[in-house]
C-alpha cells in the first residue's frame, strides 16, 4: 500500500512498529521510519495495519495530537465468518475500517452489527506494486533451481506457510496428502517443496508434519534454519503453488505467485475477487465444517471453515501435470 500510494504521487511516511509492539524484529523496510517519528508527526490520516489487541495497543501508544486530530483507519484481516466479540472495542477507536476482501469485509459487518454504522471499505492489497519478482522465465527457473539442488525437469509442487499463521488453517498435511495422492511413487518425477520459517513455534504441528512426509524423498521441507529459501525464489521455482488451506483473510501468497507466473490451485471457499479472476489461479472445491483449532486461536462458538476436496485437488493437480511442460525446461 505504500509504494502504491506513492506511485500514485500520495505522500506517504511509513513507521515500522514491530520493535515498539514486540520489543524485537527483523530489519525495518527500506524508507520505513521508527515509532519515535510519530511524535513529531502532523495529524492527517493514518491507516494502522494491525488486527486487534495489537491495534489497540498501538493506538494508546499514539501521541495525543494524533489520536485527537487524525483520521485513523484500521486495516483487518480476518479468517472467519465474523470476527471476534473483543473487537468490538477496537473498533471504537477507527474512524473507519478497511479489508482486502469481500468475504473480510463481510465479517467486520456481520461482526459490529447494523447499530454500529462504522464504515467497511473493502481496500485489495495493490500486488501489483510490489511484485517479488518479475514474471519468471525458464533460463531463471532453471538458475534457481539448481542453486537449491532441485532437478532441472522435474514437476515441482510448492506451498508456504508459518506455524504462528495456525498449522491446522494453513493445513500443509492436506498439500502432503493431496501430493501423494496425485504422484504415487514411480509415476513421474514429481516434487513437493513446503517452506516453514517458524517450525519451532508449534511442536506439535512439526511433529505432525514429519510424520505425514516420513520415509518419501520427493518432498523437501525448507525450514528457514537449516536451508533458507526466499518465498519469490519458491515462486520462481515451482511449476505450481498449492494452498489447501482452510480459510484465508485474503490469501498474499496466492497473488504473489500467480504476479510471477506461477499456477496457482487454492480452496475456493473465501478467496478474495481479485485472486480469482487472475487467470493462473483455479479454485479446489470445499465443504464448510466446524473449526478444529489445536492451536486455540479461532474458539468463537460456531466458527466454521472449509475442510478442501482432496479428490478434486488432486484431479486438478494431476490435469496441470499433464498439460504443463515443467517451467525448467
Amino acid at each position: 500500500m505504500w509504494r502504491d500510494l506513492e506511485q500514485r504521487g500520495v505522500p506517504v511516511v511509513a513507521v515500522d512498529v514491530t520493535k515498539e509492539l514486540t520489543g524485537s524484529g527483523g530489519p525495518k523496510p527500506e524508507g520505513a521510519l521508527d515509532a519515535a517519528a510519530l511524535l513529531a508527526a502532523e495529524p492527517g490520516t493514518i491507516v494502522m495495519h494491525l488486527n486487534p489487541p495489537l491495534y489497540a495497543t498501538m493506538y494508546l501508544r499514539l501521541p495525543r495530537h494524533l489520536r485527537r486530530h487524525s483520521h485513523v483507519v484500521a486495516y483487518w484481516a480476518w479468517e472467519m465468518e465474523r470476527i471476534p466479540r473483543a473487537w468490538l472495542i477496537d473498533a471504537r477507536a477507527a474512524d473507519e475500517i478497511w479489508v482486502p476482501s469481500e468475504f473480510v469485509a463481510h465479517a467486520v459487518r456481520r461482526g459490529l452489527g447494523p447499530e454500529a454504522r462504522k464504515p467497511v471499505k473493502i481496500v485489495p492489497h495493490p500486488v501489483h506494486a510490489l511484485p517479488p519478482a518479475p514474471r519468471k522465465t525458464p533460463e531463471r527457473t532453471a538458475e534457481i533451481r539448481a542453486r537449491h539442488g532441485l532437478p532441472r525437469d522435474a514437476f515441482i509442487v510448492g506451498y508456504s506457510f508459518a506455524m504462528g499463521s495456525n498449522f491446522a488453517r494453513k493445513n500443509p498435511i492436506g498439500v502432503v496428502t493431496a501430493f501423494r495422492d496425485a504422484f504415487r511413487a514411480g509415476d513421474r518425477a514429481a516434487l513437493l517443496v513446503l517452506r516453514c520459517s517458524d517450525l519451532e513455534l508449534w511442536p506439535q504441528g512439526a511433529a505432525e508434519l514429519a510424520r505425514a512426509i516420513r520415509d518419501d524423498p520427493r518432498i523437501a521441507l525448507i525450514d528457514q534454519q537449516t536451508r533458507h529459501m526466499p518465498i519469490a525464489e519458491l515462486y520462481e521455482t515451482i511449476d505450481v503453488y498449492l494452498s489447501l488451506h482452510r480459510s484465508e483473510g485474503y490469501g498474499l501468497n496466492l497473488a504473489e505467485a500467480a504476479s510471477v507466473g506461477t499456477s496457482v490451485l487454492a480452496t475456493g471457499w473465501g478467496l478474495a475477487t481479485d485472486i480469482l479472476a487472475r487467470p493462473e489461479v483455479c479454485p479446489v472445491g470445499w465443504t464448510l465444517v466446524p473449526v478444529d483449532d489445536p492451536q486455540r486461536v479461532y474458539g468463537e462458538a460456531g466458527a466454521r471453515w472449509a475442510e478442501p476436496d482432496l479428490g478434486d485437488a488432486v484431479a486438478k493437480l494431476r490435469a496441470l501435470s499433464d498439460r504443463m511442460t515443467p517451467a525448467g525446461t
